[in-house]
């Protein structure tokens, strides 16, 4: 099609002393030898679509034989009518954009109220403790999401997690995640670790092989001011003590859904008692992963950082950190979703 569109509708008078020039046409349409040939290119924008090409054989007047040759008349007559072919595939290209831009945003609006469901509307109010949490997407759906789930009227889990991918292939799996969690914690509430092996064993049989998701879960327990942490691939616990000191727990534990369950994956838990004052941190790669204009990564040790100097309450600390990392992108666009929760332990005198 470019070879002749680059042509640019030329006229092309041919004649040679035996008077034929496509000789296969003569079987092919039984009118005799061609002597002159006409194009002009179907053009939507800058893009060739096609090509319209008359032909024009030797005529018969009678007994006498004339040769016929287009004229810039005819090429006229030829352009005009490539470009209303032209305007009509226009048309039926639109058509078709809108119609698949409309099936898109119809997929994107379904995957946002998805979303949506994913996140819980207000954070629960709890006796003795602040928490707070936050997603905010890279694209239009994440696939991250928190979630808080009741165990018992004292035990709570909370739940953090990240996808593999983004949009909406990710928010699809964080979904089938989220009900597989809410299913599966309450049946061993005492026990952390078969909850994930369990997790994994479901997910690496219901998932594609390139599809994992990584965790972490900090159970609480409001009758003794206790948590568990176990985790599965995901990034570390920030504990902040009163003080300002700042550790990182990190159990082991890899990502669900990649390790065949025949092969025990190991996950380890971690315990420990809350004291006044201690916020503990959960968060996706997102954030520690920002990027800025230099292509510096914020890193784990600027958000530790930031999370030293956070002596407020939990939602103060999560709108603290996302600043930090606002500031640090320099209007950078979010490559990765970001997600954060923040438990504060504050007891009231009794």
């Amino acid at each position: 099609l470019n070879e002749v569109s680059s042509l640019v509708s030329e006229v092309f008078p041919r004649s040679t002393t035996e008077g034929v020039i496509f000789p296969h046409m003569e079987e092919t349409h039984g009118q005799g030898p061609l002597y002159s040939l006409m194009s002009s290119p179907i053009q939507i924008g800058e893009d060739v679509m096609g090509v319209v090409i008359a032909a024009n054989p030797q005529r018969y007047i009678g007994s006498k034989m004339e040769r016929s040759y287009f004229d810039a008349n005819d090429l006229f007559l030829l352009q005009a009518m490539a470009i209303q072919v032209g305007l009509g595939l226009t048309f039926i290209q639109i058509y078709d954009e809108l119609s698949e831009k409309h099936r898109i945003e119809q997929e994107v609006q379904l995957a946002q109220e998805i979303q949506r469901s994913l996140l819980p509307e207000d954070p629960p109010q709890l006796q003795d403790n602040e928490i707070h949490g936050v997603c905010r997407a890279a694209r239009q759906v994440s696939g991250d999401f928190y979630d808080f789930i009741w165990i018992s009227p004292t035990l709570l889990l909370i739940v953090i997690a990240d996808a593999s991918g983004k949009g909406i292939p990710a928010c699809m799996v964080a979904a089938m995640v989220r009900s597989m969690i809410r299913m599966i914690g309450p049946q061993h509430r005492d026990d952390l670790e078969v909850v994930m092996a369990e997790m994994n064993s479901k997910l690496y049989h219901d998932t594609e092989d390139w599809q994992f998701i990584t965790m972490g879960c900090l159970l609480l327990d409001l009758s003794d001011s206790t948590v568990e942490y176990i985790r599965s691939g995901h990034t570390p616990l920030v504990i902040r003590y009163p003080n300002g000191d700042v550790h990182t727990i990190s159990p082991t534990g890899p990502a669900l859904g990649l390790v065949p369950p025949e092969l025990e994956p190991r996950f380890e838990s971690f315990a420990f008692s809350l004291q006044p004052g201690m916020q503990l941190i959960m968060f996706t790669d997102g954030l520690n992963e920002a990027m800025n204009k230099e292509n510096e990564q914020f890193g784990l040790e600027r958000m530790l950082d930031v999370i030293r100097e956070a002596d407020c309450s939990a939602v103060d600390t999560v709108n603290l950190l996302l600043q930090k990392v606002d500031e640090f992108s320099q209007g950078t666009v979010q490559a990765d979703d970001q997600t954060l929760v923040v438990l504060r332990h504050v007891p009231k005198q009794r």
